[in-house]
């Protein structure tokens, strides 16, 4: 292996987390049949799990050991010999060098997938190990967010393994795992979702805000925003209002919450067959898709629908959106920027606030991060996403203002709407932010 960072990637059910368990000695092969042998960082991973090496499971979000990120830090800083104050000491230098500040000591229960693995990365890279080997790490992220992690991973020291569908933040994959075999790996395709929707408002509340969200006859409505901006908490509010009045479909971003069936075609028809136990996630997640728009509903609100799918499984999934949506409104959470294209109007969260956005839905990955003096988007500054300064966004429709709700006057001060059109990005991240 040439490279420090070397990227494989693949279709669904391919072999990559079958090889990921294998190389990271977490797998029981004796049931498997296994010809040759492997040295991983000087160890056999086929007598048990390797030492003194960093890896990241593909469901991490179920892999917790302490009850805050301070906690889950300072388990694998005790793992690796550091505790006391020297713990207390790296536990803060983390937080800062790795944007924990804010939910250092939130209950690991509250914060989104993509928070989640934020922290499982940093309890990984606070133990300084040998190498790494990781699975999906940029699955649950945002897209400014992946791109930071995955220069992370790059400039590391240590020789790393990744297994990874988002392979544009990495430059490219070096191989693909394709029915167990090593084979030459193919661009990602993009996935172009036509927005459109009509219909009413609902007003539902998003951390102690009162907002106002449109309520769909039929149609798609994609859902951007950040990681723990409140997407997740959207869909589950209104999922929570919705259900007294329609019927409601909610899929939860962990295909896991949804499957309780021992086999697949009890969830699904037509799609996989067999025990569920012995599907990767990606296929899982696809099967929690299609079985969630094989049900009967009025709105169907989808987390992270594209998530670990291949490009095969997330064409076959938008068709199924877009036939339902001419009978039915999808509300669909997706982080995917930069190989999911949103043609039309589209739903932002951020810090709890809706916003409505139209125009170019562009993504670039650029080599260097934008200054602080450039103008750049205002839902993604610092980003290092590369859009033009003199390019205005062409609207920006804010829904409801931070009006706080009051415990006394139990109606919402909700302000009227403001429309701003044509106005630069510099000027429009401070209104935002007002």
């Amino acid at each position: 292996m040439d490279d420090k960072t070397y990227v494989l990637t693949g279709p669904n059910g391919g072999g990559k987390s079958t090889l990921f368990r294998v190389l990271s000695g977490v797998r029981n092969v004796r049931n498997m049949s296994v010809e040759g042998e492997a040295i991983v960082y000087d160890q056999d991973p086929l007598k048990g799990p390797l030492k003194d090496v960093g890896i990241i499971f593909q469901e991490h979000f179920r892999r917790y050991l302490g009850s805050t990120p301070e906690g889950e830090i300072k388990i694998h800083l005790w793992r690796s010999g550091v505790t006391g104050k020297a713990a207390e000491r790296r536990i803060r230098e983390l937080a800062y060098e790795r944007d924990l500040r804010d939910i250092i000591k939130r209950p690991i229960n509250t914060l989104s997938d993509g928070e989640k693995l934020r922290v499982i990365l940093a309890a990984i890279f606070a133990t300084k190990p040998l190498g790494y080997i990781l699975d999906e790490p940029l699955s649950s992220l945002d897209p400014v967010r992946a791109l930071r992690v995955a220069r992370l991973i790059k400039d590391l020291e240590e020789p790393t393994l990744v297994f990874e569908h988002r392979r544009e933040f990495f430059g490219k994959a070096h191989a693909a795992i394709v029915n167990g075999t090593l084979e030459k790996a193919k661009k990602r395709k993009e996935v172009i979702i036509r927005s459109r929707w009509e219909g009413g408002e609902i007003e539902v509340d998003i951390f102690h805000k009162r907002v106002r969200v449109p309520l769909a006859k039929r149609g798609i409505v994609p859902i951007r925003g950040p990681n723990g901006g409140g997407k997740t908490t959207l869909l589950r509010e209104m999922f929570k209002k919705l259900r007294k009045k329609m019927r409601v479909a909610y899929l939860p971003s962990d295909p896991n919450l949804f499957l309780h069936k021992p086999k697949a075609e009890e969830e699904a028809n037509r799609i996989y067959k067999g025990p569920i136990r012995r599907l990767s996630f990606g296929q899982k997640k696809e099967l929690s898709v299609v079985a969630t728009l094989q049900r009967k509903a009025s709105v169907y609100l989808l987390d992270e629908p594209f998530k670990g799918l291949d490009d095969q499984a997330r064409e076959r999934v938008l068709k199924l959106i877009e036939k339902k949506s001419q009978e039915a409104s999808v509300y669909i959470a997706t982080n995917e920027r930069e190989s999911i294209k949103i043609y039309g109007p589209r739903l932002r969260v951020q810090s709890g606030d809706v916003y409505e956005e139209s125009g170019p839905d562009r993504f670039k990955l650029t080599d260097s991060y934008p200054s602080r003096t450039r103008s750049v988007d205002p839902v993604d500054d610092h980003s290092g996403i590369d859009k033009s300064p003199e390019e205005p966004i062409t609207s920006y429709n804010v829904l409801a203002p931070n009006v706080r709700r009051s415990s006394v006057d139990r109606e919402p001060r909700i302000g009227r709407a403001i429309r701003i059109t044509r106005i630069s990005s510099s000027l429009l991240y401070r209104l935002s932010r007002v």
